[in-house]
């Protein structure tokens, strides 16, 4: 049996009906060096503020301090899918889309991307080899970091409001 041919093998006939064979080939000139990071854009129809001080700025509240918090702790120790959803709520995005994805097994990386976004919305202050540091705070106590992320967007937040 060949696993590589469609089922129904009368209806194929070996060409691609997409290939278009006049379109010119793609020339490949080299390798090519990304030297910019992506945009990070606000959702649709919402805004995010307006930084006032260009002053990269420490996190307020390190991840052991997190700990001492009372309900942002419990709730990222009890159930950090929901801590992760109300944090992505927060960022604007999709809660329940984040929670679903955090509940099946994504948790780990959704917390490390919402971290990166906190870091680039708020402009916080990266370390040398951030991606590094933010891997290892998650790994090290997971509970403890997305408590201190969910502290410093509501710090954020209700800065961006007075």
């Amino acid at each position: 049996m060949d696993f590589c041919r469609p089922k129904n093998s009368g209806q194929f006939n070996g060409v691609n009906p997409n290939f278009n064979a006049s379109a010119p080939e793609a020339v490949n000139d080299g390798p090519h060096v990304i030297t910019s990071q992506p945009l990070v854009q606000s959702p649709p129809g919402q805004q995010w503020p307006v930084i006032k001080n260009n002053e990269p700025k420490d996190w307020k509240y390190n991840c052991f301090e997190a700990l001492c918090s009372g309900s942002e702790c419990c709730v990222a120790w009890c159930c950090p899918c929901m801590s992760i959803s109300k944090t992505a709520e927060m960022l604007g995005l999709d809660g329940n889309r984040a929670f679903c994805c955090a509940f099946w097994g994504n948790a780990f990386t959704l917390a490390f991307q919402q971290r990166e976004l906190i870091r680039l919305k708020y402009n916080i202050k990266a370390v040398e080899h951030t991606g590094c540091a933010d891997f290892c705070c998650l790994f090290c106590c997971f509970s403890c970091t997305i408590a201190q992320s969910s502290l410093q967007l509501k710090y954020e937040l209700l800065q961006n409001r007075q």
